[in-house]
């Protein structure tokens, strides 16, 4: 199961095993999905409405860490 956490009750956080460079989530909220890189807090793809893509970008800042251990260990063949 990809997803990490669900923030605010309905965007979910993910991590996609076999996944492509930069280490990046998936933040999912309704029809929307935004890739957003970990050592940065960039969006790197997508949309997200602003509020959700603010607790979305705050989370991973504040989760650096914890995320790209787990983006590593789900994706060490694409490094």
């Amino acid at each position: 199961m990809p997803t990490v956490i669900i923030l605010a009750g309905n965007i979910k956080i993910e991590v996609y095993s076999k996944d492509h460079n930069p280490p990046h989530i998936h933040a999912i909220y309704a029809e929307y999905e935004v890739l957003i890189e970990i050592k940065t807090g960039n969006v790197y793809s997508g949309d997200l409405p602003g509020k959700k893509l603010r607790i979305a970008r705050e989370y991973v800042l504040a989760n650096q860490t914890k995320l790209l251990a787990l983006w590593n260990l789900k994706n060490q063949s694409t490094r």
